[in-house]
């Protein structure tokens, strides 16, 4: 089974990142598990492919996805995602959605788990470096 599977169950939808970075989408301030999409799909070491690039996980998504990633503000991780995004000019081959939860931790660990099973390796902007 492939990512792309094991994700559908949560109906997400994918806005583009330059629409949240230009104002014209709106990002609630709740709490959930968001994720980063290509747009195109890349080679992992398993020989499959995937479009996805991050996953990750935030009590405030409107903050983090906008203050820290587009504007930021935050630790090592959050400057390197800000680095590809804004000074690498990603941010207009990047979609995001988010799915709500209060179990966030937990659904991004099993998210994660799942994405290194199928692929053998963590989507290429989790990793550091």
């Amino acid at each position: 089974m492939d990512f792309k599977n094991k994700i559908k169950k949560f109906n997400l939808k994918w806005i583009d990142y330059e629409e949240i970075k230009k104002g014209r989408k709106i990002v609630p301030e709740i709490e959930g598990v968001y994720l980063f999409k290509f747009y195109k799909e890349i080679d992992t070491i398993s020989g499959e492919k995937t479009d996805i690039i991050y996953i990750g996980q935030s009590f405030n998504l409107g903050h983090r996805l906008i203050q820290n990633y587009l504007e930021g503000r935050g630790g090592k991780t959050t400057q390197r995602i800000h680095n590809n995004l804004i000074k690498r000019k990603y941010v207009s081959k990047i979609k995001v959605s988010w799915h709500p939860t209060q179990n966030r931790k937990q659904l991004e660990s099993k998210l994660l788990k799942d994405f290194e099973n199928i692929y053998h390796q963590l989507p290429c902007w989790n990793r550091s470096g």
